[in-house]
This record gives C-alpha cells, sequence and structure tokens, in this order.
C-alpha cells in the first residue's frame, strides 16, 4: 500500500490496477429497462445472442430471468423524450427501453440490411421530429410575441380613446395640481425678470399652433437640474439648472419648444 499526500488530501493506492480494470467492466456494458405487463421496470445488462438482443437482469435474484428481443426491423423503433430511445418489443407483453445513443452502435454488427435501414430511417424520423419540435417552439413564441404586441396595441388604443374624452378644464385642474403640489420641484420663483422673458418664448412658440386650447404658464423653479418639463393641462416648469447652462435664448427656445409638443399631444395624461 502506497500513501500519497498532496495539499492536505490523502490518496490510498492498493490493488488499483484491478480497481480500474473492475470499472472499466461495468462502464463497457449497454444497459436497458425492460418492462413487462403488470411489473415494474427490470434494469438488464444488453447483449447481442444471435438474431436476438440478449437482456440479463442486473438484480441477482431475478439470475434465472433472461429476456431475448428478436432483432427484426418491425420490432424496432425510437421513442421517448426527443426520440432518446431505442425501443425492441417482443409481442405485447414485453418491452425494452435503452439508449439509442448507446445501444446503436452495438446493433451495427447485425447483418440483416432490412433491419438496419429500420434504424436510418428511424434516425432521420428523429431528426425530422427535433426540426419540427424546434420550429413549433419558436412559432409559439413568435405567437405569443404578437399577441403581446397586440395587446399593448389595444390597451395603447384605448388609453389613447380615454384620454380624448377627458375636459380641458380637468387637465389643467391636475396641472395646477402638480405643480403647486408638495413643492418637491423646487422653490417657484416670481421674478418677472426671470418669468417674463421665457413666458414671451414660449407665446411666440405657440403662434405655430393656432388650434391649440390651452392657456400655457411657465413656471421657474430653483432646481440645479439641467432640464424642463411639461405639466398637463399647458403647465410649463423650467429649471433654474437648464437657465444657468443655455447661452443663446434659441437654446432655451430648443428645450421649449419640445416640451409644448408634450403639451398640445397631452402626453402628460397618456403617459
Amino acid at each position: 500500500m502506497i500513501t500519497l499526500n498532496f495539499l492536505g488530501a490523502t490518496s490510498t493506492l492498493s490493488g488499483e490496477g484491478t480497481e480500474r480494470k473492475s470499472l472499466g467492466n461495468r462502464m463497457s456494458h449497454i444497459w436497458g429497462n425492460v418492462f413487462q405487463k403488470g411489473e415494474t421496470a427490470c434494469l438488464c445488462k444488453l447483449e447481442i445472442e444471435g438474431d436476438f438482443l440478449r437482456a440479463e437482469p442486473k438484480d441477482p435474484t431475478l439470475e434465472d430471468l433472461v429476456f431475448r428481443f428478436p432483432l427484426r426491423h418491425e420490432c424496432l423503433s425510437f421513442g421517448g423524450d426527443g426520440d432518446s430511445q431505442l425501443i425492441l418489443k417482443d409481442g405485447d407483453s414485453t418491452t425494452l427501453y435503452a439508449e439509442r445513443t448507446a445501444l446503436v452502435p452495438l446493433l451495427e454488427s447485425v447483418e440483416d440490411p432490412v433491419f438496419q435501414a429500420r434504424i436510418k430511417n428511424e434516425a432521420k424520423r428523429a431528426v425530422k421530429n427535433s426540426r419540427l419540435s424546434l420550429a413549433l417552439f419558436f412559432s409559439f413564441f413568435l405567437g405569443c410575441g404578437l399577441l403581446v404586441a397586440a395587446f399593448i396595441g389595444l390597451l395603447n388604443w384605448g388609453v389613447d380613446r380615454a384620454v380624448d374624452q377627458i375636459p380641458l378644464s380637468w387637465e389643467e385642474s391636475l396641472g395646477e395640481l402638480v405643480v403647486d403640489g408638495d413643492g418637491s420641484f423646487g422653490e417657484k420663483l416670481s421674478d418677472p425678470r426671470l418669468v417674463e422673458p421665457i413666458q414671451k418664448i414660449v407665446d411666440r412658440l405657440a403662434e405655430a399652433e393656432p388650434e391649440q386650447p390651452y392657456t400655457l404658464t411657465v413656471h421657474v423653479v430653483k432646481n440645479d437640474a439641467v432640464n424642463a418639463l411639461a405639466a398637463p393641462g399647458g403647465q410649463i416648469v423650467v429649471f433654474t439648472g437648464l437657465l444657468e447652462k443655455v447661452k443663446q435664448p434659441e437654446e432655451l427656445a430648443g428645450v421649449l419648444a419640445h416640451e409644448l409638443q408634450h403639451v398640445f399631444h397631452r402626453h402628460g395624461l397618456r403617459n
């Protein structure tokens, strides 16, 4: 007996060659499950015996029981999940299920050309079924995606119709509530030297939409954010952080024109 220690782990080698040989023999066997009517599955070792596939139970208490499946084309098929099982039948009462990838190489030694053709045809059918399943899988998710898109489109359509029914007076009241609410935007500044020039820019921009129904009102709020926003009902909120950043009136006009589109399209209600 030889003892090796690596990084604190101990490995003992005693009769190693015999142990590996035994393990290799066990792994080289091909196994399958035999089902009989009214009985539980029986795990069996498989090997070819003439024109039959011999299935010998692993359970030593069943050593006198041996199954033999005729190697004929009409007895063979592929099945199970993804056609991963090779199935052999011995009449109507006894059926063998084994891993196809393990058993097919063993059956290549069978000389019957009709039997070999059956294996090839079953393999082609399995590939076809796999492709069909994949196509159905993608079709299902594509269909789900289309249904979701249709639902969202219908939901948006319903929102648009609902918004169109909201009276202008309600929208204006909501906008005033947003602007004058809890002061979360910041302190409102009433200095006309700040508010009036911005109001003039807004009024000038609004002339491009003579049919719009809103009374547009500018609010300047002490806030470092470089931003402006449109509240419902024609309320335009401009942050002092934006005013400090713009260099020309045209820059401010570009931002305000964008916010006016939110007002005219009632985005504050739709979103």
